[in-house]
């Protein structure tokens, strides 16, 4: 079964809990708010992947791309996997596995499930509506879940 990932920038060895893009905050545009300013149940939260390579490669930090330059002499040895374009990403963001989920429908905590929306891409999602106070926690829970990973594609980074 594959693994979850998500691109995230660091801080302090873990990923970012500051408000702004490419953090582990669900931001107010990534999912569906009712009229009492709740969440709508299901309706979008944190992309993730199935893959560290099926990562949209805008997300993926050049570092990781100069890495595999320097072991295969080529930015992506197409005998080892296609990613949808040039690695490109920002250095600030680094690859995290989140332990002890695997990309199918699951339950993370009472208030998030984890759910594929695609073979490359899923969400961490809220199962019930709650406002942006108890989304935070909710997802905060999560925080030591988080493993960066230290290698892409069997390359040391």
């Amino acid at each position: 079964m594959a693994n979850v990932f998500r691109s995230m920038k660091e801080e302090s060895d873990k990923p970012s809990c500051q408000e702004g893009k490419s953090t582990l905050i669900i931001q107010d545009g990534e999912l569906e708010w009712d009229n009492n300013n709740c969440t709508v149940p299901e309706s979008g939260g944190l992309s993730c992947s199935p893959a560290p390579e099926s990562i949209y490669p805008g997300f993926i930090p050049k570092c990781y791309r100069d890495a595999l330059k320097k072991a295969y002499g080529v930015e992506m040895p197409p005998d080892l996997v296609k990613i949808a374009g040039p690695i490109r990403g920002s250095n600030s963001l680094r690859i995290w596995r989140f332990d002890g989920v695997s990309f199918c429908e699951t339950r993370i905590n009472d208030e998030l499930k984890f759910k594929p929306d695609g073979d490359n891409h899923g969400t961490i999602t809220p199962q019930l509506a709650l406002d942006r106070s108890q989304l935070d926690k909710a997802t905060l829970k999560t925080l030591d879940q988080w493993v960066k990973i230290d290698n892409f594609i069997g390359v040391a980074v």
